[in-house]
């Protein structure tokens, strides 16, 4: 039989060669085909998620300023509470979040910023202390900070989350007008 139509078919059907679906609709169901060991086509709907990439993002917003800002207030936290939520163990990915500048950040050209985290003592295997995770000091006039919507990626360094850690924020010798700058933070459920 070469064409079905619209017939149900209640035996089982097999096909010696590939299978096309044409005119599919879209739909928001999450379930996904899967082929099992017998080349069975099932229906998946609960589709491990272990090892997925997932963002959180943190935002420091400042007026007018002058001299060095240091900010130690955008807290990550590993379990409920107050700040924003990543789980305990998680791997946090420094080359996979990026730095975004949300509006402009003027300042004089002899400014730089620094990105980086502040842990709570130090577990080995674990996140510590390190005043650059995501950025080494780069200057004003260099990129991302050159126009708004510039974004780059962080450092190559990760680790993994032994509790909750600070992001922090260092602009030496910086004249501010104004800016928004946010971090999106990549991290994996370990």
């Amino acid at each position: 039989m070469k064409w079905l139509g619209q017939h149900i078919w209640d035996l089982i059907s097999r096909f010696r060669s590939d299978v096309y679906l044409d005119d599919l609709s879209t739909t928001t169901d999450t379930s996904i085909l899967v082929v099992d060991s017998n080349n069975k086509i099932n229906k998946n709907t609960t589709m491990n998620t272990a090892g997925a990439v997932k963002y959180s993002v943190y935002t420091w917003a400042f007026g007018g300023a002058s001299g060095d800002i240091d900010t130690h207030d955008m807290n990550i936290q590993t379990s409920r509470g107050t700040g924003k939520v990543i789980p305990t163990q998680s791997i946090v990915d420094a080359a996979n979040s990026y730095i975004v500048l949300d509006n402009i950040v003027a300042g004089n050209a002899g400014a730089t910023i620094e990105i980086g985290i502040t842990c709570p003592g130090s577990t080995h295997g674990y996140l510590a202390t390190d005043t650059d995770f995501f950025m080494a000091p780069t200057a004003y006039n260099a990129t991302p900070f050159t126009s708004y919507g510039m974004s780059i990626r962080g450092l190559s360094k990760m680790g993994r989350l032994a509790g909750d850690i600070t992001l922090t924020l260092k602009i030496a010798t910086a004249t501010l007008t104004a800016g928004t700058i946010s971090v999106y933070v990549a991290h994996t459920p370990y």
